[in-house]
C-alpha cells in the first residue's frame, strides 16, 4: 500500500509511488530549465546565454538563502500534519525576502549601470523573485506533508505557463525589455526570466 490516510488532512503519498512522483518533479523541474537555456542559447546566442547565466546564478543564490532562512527551518520546527503546515507564514517569509532583495537587485543593477554594463539579465529576474521563491517554498511544503503529486502538479503548471509564454514571446518577436535604454539602443532580452531549481 502506498497512502496512508493521516487522523487530519487528505492521504499521504509515500513508498514506491511518492518516489517516483518525487522523481518525476525533479525531471520536469529541470527539465524546464535546460530548455529554457537551449532557447535563449538559439535565440541570442552566447551573450544572451550569458546575461541568462548569471541571471540564473542570482537565481540560484536567493533561494539557496530562502531555503537557509525559511524553507529549512519550517521543515525542522513543523509537523507533517496538513495543520501543522504553518503555509501562510512560510509564504510571508519568503516573499518578504523576495521583495527584500528585488529591492537590492534593483539598486545594485543601477550601480552596475553607472559602471557602464548592462545588467539585463538579472533586472528581468528581480520582479519575479517573491513569487518564485513563494513557489519554491510550497515545492517544498508538499514534499514535507508528503504529497509528492501535489509538488508534480505545481511544478507541471508552472512549466506549462513557462512554455505558453516563452513560446508567445518568440511568435509576437518581443526580443527587448524596453524598446530604448536610457543611451538610446535596443536591449535584447536574455530571455524570459521563468524556470527554476
Amino acid at each position: 500500500m502506498t497512502t496512508q490516510h493521516a487522523a487530519t488532512g487528505p492521504p499521504r503519498i509515500i513508498g514506491a509511488s511518492g518516489a517516483a512522483l518525487t522523481l518525476a518533479d525533479q525531471l520536469v523541474s529541470s527539465a524546464s530549465n535546460f530548455l529554457l537555456g537551449v532557447l535563449i542559447a538559439r535565440a541570442g546566442g552566447a551573450d544572451a546565454l550569458g546575461a541568462f547565466g548569471i541571471a540564473f546564478l542570482v537565481w540560484l543564490a536567493v533561494v539557496g538563502v530562502n531555503r537557509a532562512l525559511v524553507t529549512e527551518p519550517m521543515t525542522v520546527i513543523g509537523g507533517t500534519e496538513s495543520s501543522q503546515a504553518e503555509l501562510r507564514k512560510g509564504l510571508q517569509a519568503s516573499v518578504v525576502l523576495g521583495l527584500g532583495v528585488t529591492a537590492v537587485l534593483v539598486v545594485a543593477c543601477g550601480v552596475v549601470e553607472l559602471a557602464g554594463v548592462r545588467p539585463v539579465g538579472v533586472l528581468a529576474l528581480a520582479p519575479w523573485l517573491p513569487s518564485l521563491l513563494a513557489h519554491d517554498y510550497c515545492r517544498a511544503a508538499a514534499f514535507r506533508l508528503q504529497r509528492p503529486d501535489r509538488a508534480l502538479l505545481s511544478d507541471l503548471t508552472f512549466a506549462v505557463v513557462q512554455a505558453a509564454l516563452t513560446v508567445g514571446l518568440f511568435v509576437l518577436d518581443v526580443r527587448s525589455v524596453a524598446r530604448s535604454w536610457p543611451h538610446g539602443e535596443s536591449v535584447r532580452l536574455p530571455g524570459p526570466p521563468w524556470g527554476w531549481v
